[in-house]
């Protein structure tokens, strides 16, 4: 920000700040909204923004000059540092949440397989079964038809 007026400057920095503010309340879970190039844009958008001589420049806040710049690069750092680590310990708890139900699901895939193995097991003994009173029944029936005829 080169030969700026100190009124200009001041609603720069202030653009900045509210810029920061509002996106990082609109960044959620997964997704960091409040990165420098989102920040500068919204700034620029702002309704300060219409007094500015210039733009402000994405340099400006990568390598600041001024002593309220620098501290809204930290509070940007501070941020982006935060949010990396909330991402992360996210990830690891759905990693492991995730392993924690293949698991689960893998047992329940080998009962499954287990108990279909043993039901048809039980319907070809069943059918076993079936087959060996039917030939019981058809030699009953035969030796009371020859008993019939003896008498």
């Amino acid at each position: 920000m080169a030969a700026l007026t100190s009124e200009e400057k001041q609603l720069k920095v202030k653009a900045l700040k509210d810029s920061f503010t509002i996106l990082k309340e609109h960044s959620t879970g997964l997704t960091n909204e409040a990165k420098l190039t989102n920040i500068v844009d919204l700034a620029n958008s702002s309704a300060e923004s219409s007094s500015f001589t210039t733009k402000i420049s994405i340099a400006s806040l990568k390598q600041p000059k001024s002593r309220e710049l620098k501290k809204l690069k930290k509070e940007i750092d501070v941020f982006r540092n935060e949010f990396k680590q909330r991402k992360n310990i996210v990830n690891d708890k759905s990693k492991k949440e995730i392993n924690r139900l293949n698991v689960i699901v893998d047992k329940n895939t080998e009962t499954i397989a287990k108990l279909l193995h043993n039901e048809m097991e039980q319907e070809n003994r069943i059918e076993q079964l079936e087959n060996t009173i039917n030939k019981l029944r058809e030699e009953r029936n035969l030796m009371y038809m020859r008993l019939s005829k003896t008498t």
